[in-house]
């Protein structure tokens, strides 16, 4: 890891030494022990200074890291999804489904960060007493609320497997809401399905649409990534003989709600390595069927294919986006009465 000493100016003028002990990658996060670095400035880009009211830090394993620059490259891709594809208007409530998975907590965090500064007006800042105090001319540009269905018919939660997640959200000052719902009972000691996937998938969905509309939201996001994507696509290809993947915006009449995938353009891998550097706790997955399904199998062959051609993730990835991207909106037909092969 480089290591530098750098200089900044302090609000009182006086000059304080920064040393930059990490750089996670180029253009990214930097990292500084110094404890008035929260009052200074932000190293950013390799010694280019931006203003510090901008930003928020935390201690992570005792270094003082800038939280919202960290996310910096990824807040891109997903502002790039909601432009292209017109996933989010003005004073929408957006339902994010959260599962406790890695996806789902990283799409809520960074819609989250996005609502707050994302189309707001001039920005102002007001001193007061106990410092400066951040204004916008406009209200958030949409709210976000994280929903997470309990599939253990709230078992789960009373068992205290929610805290670290709620603590999480709480930290951040983030909307949460636990469903119980009993999808678990239905799929394997009612209906005793062998391949629980899709009946799994269509009762969650279902459950999620319905809460949605309870609370005025009309949008759902997923977390769905660049690699669920591939997935998707070889497995309609070789299991159901179809060229498709999964729409970026999706709107389902009968529920009359709007299907948003905004993680779209990012890759698992970053995925993962984000939420190490945030630290976002994982819920521990309670599906029987974790990991031993067609769809991991289809996550190792895609893998392989980039061992033996490099390269090969991303164009597939554009081969399948090609899809989509002739549609200036990124808006499906109407899936309730043709829904996908594979959820």
């Amino acid at each position: 890891m480089p290591s530098a000493r750098v200089a900044s100016r302090s609000d009182d003028g006086a000059c304080v030494k920064l040393e930059i002990i990490t750089v996670f990658r180029k253009r990214e996060a930097i990292c500084c022990r110094h404890p008035t670095a929260k009052q200074s400035a932000v190293v950013a880009r390799y010694g280019a200074w931006v203003n510090p009211s901008s930003f928020r830090f935390e201690m992570c394993e005792g270094i003082l890291l800038c939280y919202t620059y960290t996310m910096q490259k990824h807040i891109r891709q997903v502002i790039k999804a909601i432009k292209q594809f017109d996933l989010i208007q003005e004073g929408d409530i957006v339902t994010v489904g959260v599962s406790g998975g890695k996806d789902s907590m990283l799409t809520v965090t960074l819609l989250h960060e996005i609502s707050k500064f994302y189309n707001r007006g001039e920005r102002k800042e007001i001193k007061t007493d106990d410092g400066v105090r951040v204004e916008y001319e406009k209200p958030p540009y949409f709210r976000v609320v994280g929903v997470s269905l309990d599939c253990t018919g709230g078992e789960a939660e009373k068992s205290g497997a929610y805290q670290p997640t709620k603590d999480y959200f709480k930290k951040h000052g983030m909307e949460l809401h636990i469903v119980p719902v009993d999808v678990i009972k239905i799929v394997f000691d009612d209906r005793k399905e062998k391949n629980p996937c899709s009946l799994c998938a269509n009762l969650r969905r279902g459950r999620l649409n319905a809460y949605a509309n309870e609370i005025g939201s009309k949008k759902v996001a997923l977390g769905h990534h660049a690699d669920d994507l591939m997935e998707t696509f070889f497995l309609n290809m070789l299991y159901g003989g179809r060229l498709a993947g999964f729409e970026p915006k999706t709107y389902f009449s009968r529920a009359d709600i709007t299907q948003i995938r905004p993680m779209i353009y990012l890759k698992e891998s970053e995925i993962i390595a984000l939420g190490k550097k945030l630290g976002i706790p994982i819920l521990d997955n309670c599906c029987t069927v974790n990991g031993k399904t067609q769809r991991q199998f289809m996550k190792y062959e895609i893998e392989r294919f980039e061992r033996i051609l490099p390269g090969a993730k991303t164009r597939i990835f554009r081969s399948v986006m090609s899809l989509y991207l002739d549609n200036e909106k990124g808006t499906a037909e109407d899936s309730s009465c043709n829904p996908p092969l594979i959820n």
